[in-house]
């Protein structure tokens, strides 16, 4: 085959798939009920706790959340409570054990 054959019978394939490729580009991803999540990250103090020192543990939520954070001991009963939501956005919930 001349080039130019070869250039003008390789337009259609080109084009087919050109056509094929970008088809997909108007697709959008539907929300998802994970997007509705409040996001929550829970960090403790120290990282890697032992005994007789304090345990303090924050957690914090993109969104408003009813709730209260409770820190429970072994014996089952409530070791700390948070004094309620602070702040926002982030809302932080706090609370400390003097020795754990």
């Amino acid at each position: 085959m001349f080039p130019a054959r070869r250039f003008a019978a390789s337009l259609p394939v080109a084009g087919a798939l050109f056509a094929f490729i970008f088809s997909f580009s108007n697709a959008q991803a539907q929300d998802s009920p994970c997007e509705e999540s409040a996001e929550v990250a829970v960090v403790t103090s120290p990282a890697s706790p032992w005994a007789g020192a304090p345990l303090r543990i924050l957690v914090a939520a993109e969104k408003p959340l009813d709730g209260e954070l409770s820190l429970i001991g072994p014996d089952g009963r409530v070791a700390a409570r948070s004094r309620g939501q602070r702040g926002g956005p982030p809302y932080v919930w706090f609370a400390e054990v003097a020795s754990p």
